[in-house]
């Protein structure tokens, strides 16, 4: 795919996205008045491509499948995914998987075959709004994640895709759409989201090695995830690199590898028609007793 220079989008503008995507939405909320939020659900969205383009004033929020309508097989996405010019390849694809794109940061994408895909864009500026009454004043950066596996962000997807697709239920019920867009705000800043370097600061992870840390966490989940080869991948010493990803997130790396195989095991388990046991190997746990103890014993609700 040929990455020029990204194409501005702003999607103030109900009609901007075509000029990225041709295909109309199946849904489409598009609020006129104190915007939020933009939601875009794609039912049968057939192959092709969105050349590479950069979202003005939103965080790009996508997920696949998250109701499986109009896709006999919901599990496998054929799909191609690039970040600011660099190709990412997410491990796996399943019903609930998806993607976060902040504010300035470019995507481009190519699937051959027909997908669903349902698209929130947060205003950066809510988010913001939400960020400093959370976090003392303070607002924070979100890191781009693909190949995102999260239960609870696929609930909260769940109940905002519900609500917005019905205008007549999101105006009756302003104050409840209001809450549920709020607490996907919030939870992607407290998920997702590290307090930015004060200007000037040369910080040993900064958000561009940060990223990198993710996908490479991302891509090796399955395995056991050494700290040797993780920092030499980022060009840091091991000491510096746990010191500095702790400075940035408030977790130490084994508390965030942890965090990540909780989050993609309790979204297969809800959504995969995998047995325990291959979910439990996919998430790095090994064995199903291993992902069971992890994921808290029995109040997880596993089947």
């Amino acid at each position: 795919m040929d990455h020029g220079k990204p194409k501005r989008v702003n999607l103030e503008r109900a009609d901007s996205l075509m000029e990225v995507n041709s295909h109309p939405p199946t849904l489409a909320h598009w609020p006129r008045d104190h915007q939020r939020i933009v939601m875009l659900h794609y039912d049968h969205l057939p192959p092709g491509a969105v050349p590479e383009y950069r979202p003005e004033g939103h965080h790009v929020l996508t997920l696949f499948n998250l109701s499986g309508a109009g896709l006999e097989t919901s599990v496998d996405i054929d799909r191609e995914d690039w970040l600011d010019g660099q190709r990412v390849t997410p491990p796996l694809q399943v019903p609930g998987m998806g993607f976060l794109c902040p504010d300035g940061v470019s995507h481009a994408a190519l699937w051959h075959q027909p997908l669903e895909a349902t698209s929130f864009c947060l205003t950066s500026r809510f988010v913001d709004q939400v960020s400093r009454s959370i976090f003392d004043g303070a607002t924070l950066d979100l890191i781009p994640h693909f190949g995102l596996y999260d239960a609870n962000l696929y609930h909260l997807a769940m109940a905002l895709k519900t609500l917005l697709s019905d205008p007549l239920a999101a105006t009756a019920d302003q104050i409840y759409g209001d809450q549920v867009i709020t607490a996907m705000a919030a939870y992607l800043l407290e998920s997702y989201g590290v307090r930015p370097l004060p200007p000037g600061l040369d910080h040993p992870l900064d958000n561009l090695r940060l990223r990198r840390l993710v996908e490479y966490v991302e891509a090796h989940l399955a395995t056991e995830i050494a700290l040797a080869p993780l920092a030499a991948a980022l060009d840091l010493g091991e000491f510096q690199l746990c010191q500095a990803f702790l400075s940035r997130t408030g977790l130490s790396l084994y508390e965030f590898v942890q965090q990540q195989r909780q989050r993609r095991a309790r979204l297969l388990l809800q959504v995969s028609p995998w047995s325990q046991e291959e979910i439990a190997r996919c998430c790095g746990y090994g064995d199903r007793c291993t992902m069971i103890h992890h994921l808290g014993g029995s109040g997880v609700g596993l089947p």
